[in-house]
């Protein structure tokens, strides 16, 4: 949940006070005092400091006031970077992966290199882990970022411990700080354009299978839908087809289960990505009952060949990526402050 306005002035500005060593002897202006300083109600102050708190900033004594974390703050360096990904040997990630060691080679760190294979439990253990055993950032691909995140409060606790965090991919909406980005593409619009080019093509019924549980799959079925009502397509319910984490295998084994509802006059398809193109290209290559002559997908990962269907898949920066992710944490490790990016989609082929 995005927290107000008042409620992160004070967060900022309390850690700004920290960084500057305001507070030489740890301790912080008692609730009143800070109160007055930010004209603020008391509730909203206790909020603030319950979040510092959260994230391990700050430490109540019971009696004694409430004071700086000096154990957290003054955390030695590692010489590692902690890298979670979704699935380490499949799809695009070696190649982001070479980005990341391309920039990260000679600078003196170490990779730790983790999956989660897109759980939320295994992030939360890795998660567990580099808090026992921090590192000096991280480079994240989130979990199931399209759900509720079960697993903030250690992102924050992270990142409330001076580790910057670099979302790859996509992100968690209410994981923030100054020390925290994200570098995604434009999914949005990558989903739009797929769809508006089928329809300048004079497509009118575009089936579109989308990922549920990622934000990637619920942004391009936002910009799909748009161009559809925008542009004159068809809006069809069965022509949309959602799998998640847990049905993809499914998907790649049955995917004429997943098509039978579709209408039998769509003549284009929307893919989430190139994983599921492949097997919806066979299928509809070899099933007569379906006119598709247009089949779009992203990231430009696999080699999607067909003798009687126009394919075309958008490029993903892959391993720009990686080398702006591994950049931004360097410059984010050395105190320097940084953007999020947002990349747009390479031309289809």
């Amino acid at each position: 949940m995005k927290q107000p306005a008042k409620q992160n002035a004070i967060v900022k500005q309390v850690l700004a006070e920290i960084d500057g060593m305001k507070y030489p002897d740890g301790k912080l202006p008692t609730e009143a005092e800070l109160c007055q300083q930010f004209q603020a109600s008391r509730q909203t102050v206790r909020k603030a400091l319950a979040q510092l708190e959260l994230q391990e900033i700050i430490v109540r004594r019971q009696g004694s006031g409430t004071y700086v974390n000096q154990r957290i703050r003054t955390q030695p360096k590692t010489g590692q970077i902690a890298v979670i990904c979704t699935y380490i040997s499949e799809y695009i990630f070696p190649s982001i992966l070479r980005g990341i060691e391309g920039v990260t080679t000679g600078q003196g760190y170490r990779l730790l290199i983790n999956s989660t294979n897109n759980s939320v439990a295994s992030e939360r253990l890795i998660l567990s882990g580099l808090l026992e055993n921090p590192v000096d950032g991280i480079i994240v691909e989130g979990t199931k970022t399209a759900l509720p995140n079960p697993n903030r409060e250690f992102y924050h606790r992270l990142a409330g411990r001076g580790i910057p965090i670099v979302f790859i991919n996509s992100f968690y909406p209410d994981v923030t700080g100054d020390n925290v980005i994200h570098i995604v593409t434009d999914d949005y619009a990558g989903g739009y354009q797929a769809a508006a080019e089928m329809i300048r093509a004079g497509h009118r019924h575009i089936c579109g299978i989308f990922k549920s549980d990622d934000m990637q799959g619920l942004l391009r079925y936002s910009g799909y839908m748009d161009a559809l009502v925008q542009l004159g397509g068809e809006v069809r319910d069965n022509n949309v087809i959602w799998f998640s984490t847990e049905t993809k295998s499914l998907l790649l084994q049955k995917i004429e289960t997943f098509l039978a509802d579709i209408d039998k006059d769509c003549t284009g398809v929307v893919c989430y990505n190139d994983q599921i193109a492949a097997p919806v290209i066979r299928f509809l290559e070899s099933a007569k009952a379906y006119p598709v002559t247009m089949v779009s997908s992203f990231d430009q990962c696999l080699q999607l060949v067909s003798d009687s269907i126009i394919v075309s898949s958008y490029s993903h920066p892959k391993e720009k990526m990686g080398e702006e992710a591994a950049r931004k944490l360097f410059n984010l490790i050395a105190g320097k402050p940084e953007k999020s990016l947002v990349f747009t989609w390479g031309e289809p082929e």
